[in-house]
């Protein structure tokens, strides 16, 4: 998931090449994710990426904490 500075995050469409825009909590949470710009539907095989789920889970978990410390500061 490589994005150009200014854009948001996201993914390139394997079909079209179009952004995708995402969230990691849209990943964590939605069955699906759909390009804009050519309707493909893109799955997560939840058994097979549970180790890539599980790191990322663990990185919303610590970006969340370090907002709330920002936040405690402002």
């Amino acid at each position: 998931m490589e994005n150009s500075p200014g854009q948001s995050a996201g993914l390139k469409c394997p079909d079209c090449g179009s952004h995708i825009p995402t969230t990691i909590e849209v990943l964590l949470h939605n069955a699906a994710i759909f390009c804009s710009n050519c309707g493909l539907k893109l799955t997560i095989d939840r058994q097979e990426s549970k180790s890539g789920l599980d790191k990322l889970r663990n990185l919303d978990e610590a970006l969340q904490k370090a907002n709330k410390v920002k936040k405690s500061f402002s």
